[in-house]
């Protein structure tokens, strides 16, 4: 059986956190939906810090 391994490109900067891939690169979403994507961002950085919402998630990533 054959295995594969995966390699890094050198050259490619990695995803910085804004979404930007180098200095050409960005997100792939439209312009008219970044408020909403923003928006969701937000709000799951306060939600996985809520213990109540991270069991919840977890039994439904269990379950599903």
């Amino acid at each position: 059986m054959a295995t594969a391994t995966i390699t890094r490109n050198k050259r490619s900067k990695p995803v910085s956190q804004a979404g930007r891939f180098g200095v050409y690169g960005g997100r792939f979403v439209p312009e008219t939906l970044m408020a909403a994507l923003e928006e969701l961002e937000r709000e799951y950085e306060r939600a996985k810090r809520d213990r109540r919402f991270q069991k919840r998630l977890d039994g439904l990533l269990k379950t599903y």
